[in-house]
């Protein structure tokens, strides 16, 4: 493919693995003593933030699923430098 297609699908991915990386941590506020009762107000905020980035993440993860073999991690082509003939290598 060109490579606006792959740049498309890398800027996708980074996009998915960062928004993840939010709601992850948003999920584990209450590690840090953040709780309902004690921030009622922030917790609705966070909670409506929460939701909509679930609906972008999967906005995301659907255009990556459409755009063709996104999150498929392709085996990359290594030769063999001490042999005469190209080997393909299984990484």
């Amino acid at each position: 493919m060109s490579d606006q297609f792959d740049t498309k699908i890398s800027r996708l991915s980074k996009r998915f693995r960062g928004l993840s990386r939010i709601l992850s941590a948003m999920n584990d506020l209450y590690l840090y003593g953040i709780y309902e009762s004690n921030f009622p107000k922030l917790m609705e905020d966070i909670n409506k933030t929460k939701d909509h980035l679930k609906m972008v993440v999967t906005d995301t993860k659907e255009e990556i699923e459409m755009s063709g073999d996104g999150l498929t991690i392709k085996n990359e082509i290594v030769t063999n430098p001490f042999d005469g003939e190209v080997k393909v290598w299984q990484i």
